[in-house]
């Protein structure tokens, strides 16, 4: 799985660009392949999760997933722990 942050996405049109945290660049998104949240949630600069594939059109992100905020992992295993 690669991560990245969106860079931005149009609701009305359907699709976007992810800043990929590799040496692969921007990756185009589609709304069909956001996984597990409302794609009306996203926003520039959320961080998410997903698997890249190449297709005739260069590389494209599938299964996107919206990544919880570190700090919200790091809060839920302290209420875990005590």
């Amino acid at each position: 799985m690669a991560e990245g942050r969106i860079k931005w996405y149009s609701h009305q049109l359907g699709h976007g660009f992810i800043i990929c945290e590799d040496p692969l660049g921007d990756v185009f998104m589609r709304g069909e392949y956001i996984m597990g949240t409302d794609p009306w949630s996203l926003d520039t600069g959320d961080r998410v999760t997903f698997e890249v594939v190449d297709t005739p059109e260069g590389k494209e992100a599938r299964t996107v997933t919206k990544a919880l905020p570190k700090e919200q992992l790091r809060g839920d295993r302290e209420e875990d722990s005590g």
